[in-house]
């Protein structure tokens, strides 16, 4: 079988499962999304749930179905959750620092929030690139109190980071798959077309 008709049958299939994804009952950020936790599922097998957990969450929320704005929006939001995430582990050392005090620790996490609106509200950042940010910034520095605290607050900043990596690369992906379906179902309607008016000439 030759690679242009593995292809067009790959091709074929896809568009029957994007006829599926347009009806009501499915849709693509859903398709998007579960994929995304499919993967994570996988990765839970190998890592702990300190990695997998922020990294689930982050495929939630990040992932988006703006095939345009992907790659912008991606950016952004790894942006603003490295910022958010890194000031997460800064609060938590500085209060591993002072001995794991709970009230400075609140302290802490409410300087920290006040900060980073701040600098969003100053240089007129978006709206949403803040909402990721915070969400970075609880999901790192919401964890137990204990030894390993830092060290956990490493593997929540690094799976946070991966969620969004990974649902930068499932929306692109997506996008790219949607082009070429919508490629493919042009040229078979051409060559339906062609094959209609050779069947029947005009005179």
């Amino acid at each position: 079988m030759s690679e242009p008709t593995i292809r067009n049958r790959i091709l074929g299939y896809l568009d029957k499962l994007t006829d599926h994804v347009h009806r009501p009952r499915v849709t693509t950020l859903e398709i998007e999304v579960a994929v995304g936790i499919a993967i994570v599922a996988v990765v839970s097998l190998f890592t702990i749930h300190y990695f997998t957990t922020p990294m689930a969450t982050a495929v939630v929320v990040c992932t988006q179905i703006d095939r345009k704005e992907a790659r912008k929006l991606g950016w952004r939001r790894l942006i603003g959750t490295m910022f958010g995430g890194l000031s997460g582990l800064l609060v938590v050392i500085i209060d591993d620092h002072f001995g794991g005090n709970p009230y400075i620790f609140v302290g802490l996490a409410f300087t920290a929030i006040i900060l980073i609106g701040s600098l969003f509200y100053v240089f007129k950042l978006p709206s949403g690139s803040w909402k990721i940010t915070m969400i970075s910034l609880a999901l790192v520095m919401l964890v137990q109190f204990g030894e390993d605290r830092v060290l956990y607050a490493i593997f929540r900043l690094l799976g946070t980071v991966a969620g969004v990596l990974l649902s930068v690369v499932i929306t692109t992906l997506w996008a790219h798959t949607e082009m070429a379906i919508e490629s493919y179902r042009e040229q078979r309607k051409l060559a339906e077309a062609k094959e209609e008016e050779s069947e029947h000439p005009s005179h």
